[in-house]
């Protein structure tokens, strides 16, 4: 007797286990905020720091060295932000809204650097992101390769010769240390020097 093919193709679906995620706040009230809107969402359960896929930090708070950490600053805080951490991490404004934190899990837990455009927007050197020896010109270039363009194109967007666009995307192949226009780019996505 044949099976039915949905309950064949069903049977044979991996099953996706949720983000376990440990939320660390040195306020009660916060913490519990942060489970709720995690908790609400059926992609993710809350655990303790040592069995987590992601730790959710508010604040200066201290995560383990080796977490995949996503971190909650208020815009009030002076001096430099902390790094997103590498290879995967997340600075996020306080006030971002629970889309905004959730979508900064699911980031980190898929190996990426998310950075808050609100938090971004203080400056490369307050954020320490990685590639922040791109000169703000190769940053245009990069989003300009982001978008597809080719050297001509580039160019023509910037109003500069082919050869010097064509130097500046050598230069962020370079400082990229990427093979390929296409690796440079997804390498930028992945250290939050490119929004998703």
């Amino acid at each position: 007797m044949a099976v039915p093919l949905a309950t064949s193709a069903a049977a044979m679906t991996p099953v996706r286990r949720p983000i376990a995620v440990a939320v660390v706040a040195g306020h009660p009230g916060m913490e519990a905020g942060i489970r709720s809107v995690l908790e609400g969402d059926g992609r993710f359960i809350t655990v303790q720091v040592g069995a987590a896929d992601v730790v959710v930090v508010d604040g200066m708070e201290e995560a383990p060295a080796d977490a995949l950490v996503v971190r909650l600053v208020g815009r009030d805080v002076v001096g430099p932000l902390p790094a997103p951490s590498a290879p995967a991490g997340a600075l996020i404004s306080r006030d971002a809204s629970d889309e905004a934190l959730t979508a900064a899990v699911l980031g980190v837990a898929a190996g990426l650097v998310v950075v808050d455009p609100d938090l971004e927007a203080r400056g490369p050197e307050s954020v320490g992101a990685p590639g922040d020896d791109l000169t703000p010109r190769e940053m245009e270039v990069l989003r300009l390769l982001a978008e597809g363009k080719p050297n001509k194109g580039i160019a023509f967007d910037l109003g500069v010769s082919e050869h010097t666009a064509k130097f500046h995307v050598g230069s962020i192949l370079s400082k990229l240390d990427a093979g390929s226009r296409t690796e440079a780019v997804t390498l930028a996505i992945r250290r939050g020097l490119l929004p998703l």
